[in-house]
């Protein structure tokens, strides 16, 4: 019996101060109901005349008569019976969450038979479409297993009845809800503007002191040419399991470029990673309290879960009690991946979009020689021709040189034209490009050598041949050329702006 009800208590420890962030600190008094000395008390039955309990279950009885009038058109006589009739609603347990609201374990006895959606959306004070999302969601909350059977379900008390209630906030969730394993791949996106990429969560947070642990990450390039130092990072958050009193305590993710930096050894292990599709790198994502948090010291209750925050509404958690094996990952041999494969979920996600990356096709290889043409912008009308005649060379001091002829299409009075292009070296084997030369200049030859073509005042349809000259950027840090070859013209805008 004691188990019994120890069950019960930590099955009921859930979703303090984090869904309930505006959580009154007056007791909850319902009338004729005695209720614990503080309305983070948790209430355990322990008797079968508890009067909330009992309060709670002959609520049941008046929901489930109004509601088998509003519905049981809908059923045979049997199952309207069995639905609302004969069905017999147990409290198990009870947690005060605020003034005039109470999160009960609640089982329904159907006599052995499946609940209805629509009984199991009325009980969660939601619809039959949502109805499944949100038992999953608040399943995943549960530190520890529901009874079989069992159901978190919400009463809110108001006009001296209670009714059955949805929290603020868990709709959108359940709506949005992406539930992970480690090992399992995830679509992420800042916004429409920012090319998504796919991340990995390889293991458990490894601690490294007593203020930071280390989660082993791997990213994934789901277009054609994907750049961390365009993207960015996203904020990840580390939220350990409920105590005995249920608080949680989270960890956000550290900038290397502030936190570890001032570290020996420690630095943004996805630096400067530029990615071919498929192409993945990985490393470790650092994790610490807050620096506005008081108590900095390591958490006693273990990091249950981690959260990618994107651009999407999601709730992207990853379940760090569960692991599956991660896919395999590409391997490259030039610019030939083994596995163009991507998980599906991750492709659902991307084709599922509206943006310009949703459904970006690869780009048509070409060859020496073959002309290609370059759109003004993503979606816009053909700006210039361009044609490759000579492989890439070695130019003046640390830079390459190609030899091209351009074509203009845009306009029909004289402009400045320009040509959008970058030239790299072949991916390695796991598909990222380690050396990535751009254009020094877009509009004109001012300022470099004589060879260089000049693309300013062209009116439609003129020709021109001559140099394009490709350089590092001054923040690349280059003292010498790379020892390997230039292999790859990328062209054609990859930016929306």
């Amino acid at each position: 019996m004691f188990i019994f009800f120890g069950t019960l208590l930590l099955a009921a420890i859930i979703f303090l101060g984090y869904y309930f962030m505006n959580k009154s600190k007056e007791p909850f008094q319902p009338s004729g109901a005695p209720r614990p000395e503080t309305p983070d008390e948790i209430h355990v039955l322990s008797t079968p005349d508890d009067e909330i309990a009992l309060e709670l279950e002959a609520a049941w009885r008046r929901i489930a008569d109004r509601e088998y009038r509003n519905f049981s058109p809908r059923f045979t006589g049997e199952e309207a019976d069995l639905c609302f009739k004969t069905s017999r609603l147990s409290v198990l347990s009870v947690m005060t969450v605020n003034t005039n609201t109470v999160s009960t374990v609640a089982q329904l006895d159907n006599e052995g038979r499946e609940i209805p959606v629509l009984v199991r959306a009325i009980m969660q004070g939601t619809n039959m479409s949502l109805a499944d999302r949100l038992q999953r969601y608040r399943e995943a909350q549960e530190p520890v297993p529901l009874p079989p059977g069992a159901m978190r379900v919400y009463w809110i008390y108001d006009e001296g009845e209670w009714e059955f209630a949805v929290i603020v906030g868990e709709e959108l969730a359940a709506e949005g809800e992406t539930h992970l394993a480690i090992g399992e791949a995830v679509l992420l996106q800042e916004d429409w503007k920012e090319p998504p990429f796919a991340a990995t969560v390889l293991g458990p947070p490894e601690p490294i002191d007593g203020a930071t642990v280390r989660v082993p990450v791997r990213l994934t390039s789901v277009i054609p040419l994907w750049s961390y130092p365009y993207s960015g990072w996203y904020g990840l958050f580390l939220r350990t399991a409920p105590d005995a009193a249920g608080n949680t305590k989270e960890w956000t993710a550290l900038d290397p470029d502030d936190h570890l930096a001032r570290q020996d050894g420690w630095n943004d292990p996805f630096d400067d990673v530029i990615l071919f599709r498929a192409g993945t790198h990985e490393g470790y994502v650092y994790f610490g309290p807050d620096f506005s948090e008081e108590d900095k010291s390591a958490p006693d209750e273990p990091f249950a879960t981690l959260q990618f925050m994107d651009g999407s509404e999601e709730m992207i958690l990853v379940d760090l009690n569960r692991s599956v094996p991660p896919a395999p990952r590409a391997r490259f041999n030039g610019c030939r991946p083994d596995n163009t494969a991507l998980p599906n979920n991750v492709l659902a996600a991307l084709r599922k979009g509206n943006d310009y990356w949703s459904n970006l096709p690869d780009p048509v290889p070409a060859l020496l020689g073959d002309t290609v043409t370059i759109p003004w912008d993503a979606d816009g009308a053909p700006f210039v021709d361009l044609t490759v005649l000579g492989g890439p060379e070695g130019g003046e001091g640390i830079s390459v040189r190609l030899r091209v002829r351009v074509v203009a299409r845009y306009d029909s009075g004289p402009r400045d034209h320009h040509v959008d292009a970058y030239l790299s070296t072949p991916p390695d084997s796991f598909g990222r490009m380690h050396h990535f030369f751009s254009l020094p200049s877009r509009f004109s030859a001012a300022d470099l050598p004589d060879d260089s073509i000049d693309l300013t005042g062209m009116i439609m349809g003129e020709v021109r041949e001559g140099v394009l000259y490709f350089a590092p950027g001054e923040e690349q840090g280059y003292t010498e050329m790379p020892d390997e070859p230039f292999t790859i013209l990328w062209y054609g805008p990859d930016r929306l702006e």
